[in-house]
């Protein structure tokens, strides 16, 4: 990335098992860099060097089917001083393990407002959380539907629209299409199912 970032409480899961926890207080030797210039200090884990090609990476080649939840604030760098005519946004599905639905649709209301200064003259696509779990009971899952419920109210037909394309990847028993066997992650199919979607608002913005 070219980025200066500020990266705290990270936290990487595999089912009920912690494969990872940080809050940065005994430092970051563990993880590897490559470019800028990272530290740990005050409990979170930064880049700060300006226009820097970094990256900074920890992890096993045993870890399978994880999800990582972490905090992060972008502090300069990429982005800033573009002006792109459409982004979109779906973030929030790896907080359903450690979040509640109003604290992950908080957490994405302060992002779209991020959005909204960094970007003033762009429209911001903003897609529902896309299902995950292998049937409509699943927790997860009502907890990704209650938070979709939360930031629809975003929408202020002007410079956000929020877009639901969820039942696109949902059979008539509410199993996933185009989804790994994990429930979680699409593969191609659920790929191109999300393309077609959005692809006719993303190319009426930009035209």
């Amino acid at each position: 990335m070219n980025s200066q970032v500020e990266f705290k409480d990270v936290r990487v899961t595999s089912g009920s098992s912690v494969l990872y926890s940080s809050d940065f207080a005994n430092g970051a030797s563990e993880w590897r860099t490559m470019g800028g210039t990272w530290m740990a200090e005050d409990g979170v884990y930064k880049q700060t060097a300006p226009d820097a090609r970094t990256r900074a990476g920890i992890g096993s080649t045993d870890w399978r089917d994880y999800a990582v939840t972490l905090k992060v604030r972008k502090t300069g760098g990429e982005c800033r001083g573009h002006k792109p005519e459409a982004v979109m946004l779906m973030i929030g599905t790896n907080n359903t393990g450690s979040c509640s639905g109003p604290e992950i649709a908080e957490g994405i209301g302060a992002i779209v407002l991020e959005l909204r200064k960094d970007f003033p003259d762009a429209k911001i696509l903003l897609l529902a959380i896309l299902p995950r779990g292998a049937c409509p009971a699943d927790a997860n899952r009502r907890k990704i539907e209650e938070t979709n419920r939360i930031i629809a109210r975003l929408d202020d037909q002007k410079h956000v629209l929020f877009m639901n394309i969820n039942s696109r990847f949902l059979d008539d028993k509410g199993g996933l299409i185009g989804f790994r066997s994990d429930n979680l992650h699409p593969v191609e199919q659920g790929y191109e199912i999300w393309a077609s979607a959005v692809a006719p608002t993303l190319k009426s913005w930009v035209e």
